[in-house]
């Protein structure tokens, strides 16, 4: 089965003063914000912002938290915006990333010059300054950005700052060559995650002239985002610029080794025809992006399993100097209060989505041959625990597989090395009726990969959702809200049992059925994967 969609899915600090305006901007309010006619204007470190101002919300697009990297900074650390003069306008999203959107038939999307980010919150903003969540979208590290959600009715109802940011994608964001190693190894390979550490600090060094605390900020990310959230709590570079992290169905997801990003490098560079070392570098940043794009998804393997990225962070050097697995598993990381789950059905999406796009459901023979392909020797092995006909479908058998491989047991091997060090909450999302980005006959999506995203992101009043799963989106935001404020999701009902080592103790998010399990790891076979050696 050849399923080849992508995963969908921060500067030293400056002083953080709140800024009065002049009387002739219309007055400022507790935040320091001046309203003019229904907007608001901000002095960020950089110059005024001018965002927009509804009865629920303040919004502020597409504000650039570091410099087009473009030219000569096309493939270099992100490096500090220019300031401006004169208010600038903040009311419509900026330039989404470079990127190739295969979900709307491989149509080049975005632009080099992507580096911004949005900030929502209340309408109302208390002078004490409100918590912060900052968003790291996901996509397969190929494709997303900053305007994925909306993410207004939960800064609203939670009386909470939501950031939402863009970085660098595909192999604009994570290319590595000998050659941009010898001009700085930090940044070879790892660019996209320069680009979050930019944002962070961006939020840093702004965030309380906006009416948030810095000081209780949340990084949170879904699939590629969700692994760059784990990136981001094992690298010694992002260290102090957050105080907990939001894992949503990201911790299977790739990262890959310095020999492996070398070769891809390599391939890359003679694909777009940069070959001579003594004039790669010049001829890389001289491509056209066109090219770029076109050639960065040449001979990408067909994703069966979401550890395989076409494109993806690379493990070694200052910024991942280990994967997450192996920093997790050696307690070298950044302690701080962590949120993770995953979706009970979260590769039928994919699975779904290739046989939507006309590949053959599979078979008895081919899921065995499939599960021959993936586990070589040990496909027996698979196929006993997971035989097709305890499931609907035999493609419904190999989504179980990826699902539980792939998403849910590493997020349970990260569970249990980080319990008992840092309070871990582990949840389940598992709604076998979200709504569904589409309908194929016989095969239902269940709680599929990105549906709690509808669930903690809501769109007011979305026809969708039935009124149980609007108590459920609303519990979800509330459990959400609660953890970004004050890194516990407590006080809820029922309580989130903290996970331990010895308490596989998670919160299974369902509609009418929101309660606390202990049959997670037996459900998805964990202890089959843990000790399969595939």
């Amino acid at each position: 089965m050849g399923c080849n969609i992508h995963l969908r899915a921060a500067s030293v600090l400056a002083t953080l003063t709140v800024v009065a305006l002049p009387s002739a901007f219309g007055g400022s309010d507790a935040a320091g914000a001046a309203r003019v006619n229904g907007s608001a204007v901000v002095l960020t470190d950089k110059g005024l912002v001018q965002g927009a101002v509804t009865e629920a919300n303040r919004t502020f697009l597409g504000v650039p938290y570091a410099a087009p990297p473009v030219g000569e900074l096309r493939w270099r650390a992100p490096a500090a915006a220019a300031p401006w003069t004169g208010v600038r306008a903040a009311m419509t999203p900026g330039n989404k990333c470079a990127q190739v959107e295969e979900l709307a038939g491989n149509t080049l999307e975005g632009s080099e010059d992507c580096l911004n980010l949005n900030v929502y919150e209340p309408a109302a903003v208390s002078p004490g300054g409100l918590p912060v969540m900052v968003f790291i979208p996901g996509g397969g590290y190929v494709f997303g950005s900053n305007t994925d959600i909306d993410p207004r009715a939960l800064a609203q109802k939670q009386n909470m700052i939501v950031v939402t940011i863009n970085y660098r994608l595909g192999a604009l964001g994570y290319l590595a060559t000998p050659a941009l190693g010898a001009e700085n190894a930090a940044s070879s390979g790892n660019f996209g995650l320069l680009d979050q550490q930019a944002a962070l600090r961006w939020v840093q060094a702004n965030i309380n002239r906006f009416g948030g605390d810095a000081s209780r900020t949340t990084i949170a990310g879904e699939s590629a985002g969700g692994a760059g959230v784990l990136a981001q709590v094992v690298s010694p570079t992002a260290a102090g610029l957050f105080q907990r992290a939001i894992v949503e169905s990201g911790a299977g997801v790739g990262f890959t080794t310095q020999a492996a990003a070398q070769a891809q490098g390599a391939r890359f560079a003679a694909d777009v025809g940069c070959t001579d070392p003594a004039e790669q570098l010049t001829c890389l940043r001289a491509t056209d992006v066109t090219t770029v794009l076109t050639k960065e998804l040449l001979g990408a393997p067909p994703l069966l399993l979401p550890a395989a990225m076409a494109w993806s962070p690379t493990v070694g050097g200052p910024v991942l100097p280990a994967s997450p697995a192996a920093a997790f598993s050696g307690g070298t990381y950044n302690k701080v209060p962590i949120l993770q789950g995953t979706n009970h059905d979260e590769w039928r999406l994919f699975a779904a989505g290739a046989v939507r796009r006309g590949q053959p459901a599979l078979t008895v023979d081919s899921y065995a041959g499939l599960m021959r392909q993936l586990f070589g020797a040990r496909a027996a092995e698979v196929l006993a625990v997971y035989p097709s006909r305890n499931y609907s479908s035999p493609t419904a058998a190999y989504a179980a597989v990826a699902t539980d491989i792939g998403f849910v047991c590493p997020a349970r091997t990260v569970d249990r090395a980080v319990a008992g060090t840092v309070p871990l909450y582990a949840y389940e999302f598992n709604d076998p009726n979200a709504p569904a980005p589409f309908v194929l006959p016989d095969f239902p999506l269940g709680a599929y990969h990105t549906a709690e995203l509808l669930y903690v992101f809501p769109r007011t009043g979305d026809a969708r959702f039935t009124s149980e799963q609007v108590d459920l989106s609303d519990r979800m935001t509330r459990l959400w809200g609660n953890f970004v404020a004050h890194g516990s999701p407590n006080p809820s009902e029922p309580t989130w049992t903290p996970y331990t080592q010895t308490r596989d103790a998670f919160l299974s998010l369902a509609p009418s059925s929101t309660k606390m399990i202990n049959t997670f790891s037996a459900d998805h076979h964990c202890s089959f994967w843990a000790t399969a050696g595939v």
